[in-house]
């Protein structure tokens, strides 16, 4: 469950959520060459969703959420439209790269009037026994264009290097063991592996100013220093698995005919920590995209966003280095 913002921001991100849904129970066939003349009919009686919640949700996304400016779309006729095919494809693309969504719910809250309201959406960690996670908040501004300057100011103020790096870290879990003495469970005494979860949070996260300090927490999230945890191998596999995902990714998003912003978007990444669980292969890592509260269309590819998943896949592929290299 995610909290459910009662604001601008909350109504923008369900209305991303709605036309996700709608988009992936219609499976629209867009062929990525259509041009911008090419339009979607909605009358077809295979839709399993009506035209008229279709029509609803694709205006109110249009129009609240990507359409910001006033600019929000054409009709060819009562149910037909056309220019917003192209970010119609970008969606159906990404859509492989976003957690699933099943509606709002609300829950009573002890001794109060409150009814706060969440956002159900799946929970990927399911597959897991115990996931590792990180939580990276990307792109080189985390505010829209048309923010307030105080807006501005306090974002840019948490972690001034978001424009160096185009990410930050805003959570971390891993799962590892560590070395221990335990007279116990050693006939003659001596070191044994017990399980440990160590966390890392947000201020953690803004800790991080250099690129070394960025490449020791990566290493730190795959276990580099633990050779009695994961094997130098399995460690490579995994690195190389999140590499393919996140090259797929950018392959969407660095497409110069896409015109959709992800301001203040985040990648959740995770893997097993648990080296010999047989349900789990190496390369069941998963790369979700959440946050999308401040989505909206632009001219041009987003910059920002592009600059940190390079350098999420620049760090990464340093890693490969270091595990063949020891450098």
């Amino acid at each position: 469950l995610k909290p459910f913002q009662t604001d601008d921001r909350g109504l923008r991100e369900v209305a991303f959520y709605e036309i996700m849904e709608s988009i992936h129970e219609l499976k629209l066939g867009i062929d990525a060459d259509a041009d911008a003349d090419t339009h979607t009919d909605f009358n077809s009686n295979s839709n399993s969703v009506s035209k008229s919640n279709i029509i609803a949700t694709l205006h109110g996304l249009l129009q609240g959420v990507l359409y910001r400016n006033g600019s929000v779309y054409k009709y060819k006729s009562k149910h037909k439209y056309e220019t917003f095919y192209p970010e119609l494809h970008l969606l159906q693309d990404l859509s492989r790269f976003m957690v699933n969504y099943y509606g709002i719910t609300s829950t009573m809250i002890q001794d109060t009037k409150d009814l706060p309201s969440y956002m159900i959406l799946s929970d990927e960690t399911i597959p897991f026994v115990q996931p590792c996670i990180i939580d990276l908040k990307i792109g080189t501004k985390t505010y829209e264009p048309d923010a307030k300057p105080s807006k501005k100011k306090s974002q840019m103020k948490k972690y001034p290097q978001q424009q160096l790096f185009g990410f930050r870290i805003v959570g971390m879990r891993k799962y590892q063991y560590q070395h221990t003495y335990d007279q116990n469970q050693c006939e003659s005494g001596g070191e044994v592996d017990s399980p440990h979860i160590t966390k890392m949070d947000k201020l953690g996260g803004r800790s991080l100013i250099t690129n070394d300090n960025m490449l020791l927490a990566f290493k730190s999230f795959f276990n580099m220093n633990d050779s009695n945890h994961l094997t130098i191998q399995r460690k490579k596999r995994i690195v190389i698995a999140f590499l393919s995902k996140l090259q797929s990714l950018r392959h969407l998003i660095v497409d110069p005919k896409n015109s959709i912003a992800l301001y203040a978007s985040s990648l959740l990444l995770m893997y097993e920590g648990v080296e010999d669980e047989p349900s789990i292969s190496d390369e069941s890592v998963v790369l979700k995209m959440i946050d999308f509260a401040h989505v909206r269309k632009q001219s041009g590819v987003d910059e920002g966003y592009l600059h940190g998943i390079d350098n999420i896949i620049r760090i990464f592929n340093e890693i490969i280095t270091f595990i063949d290299t020891g450098k």
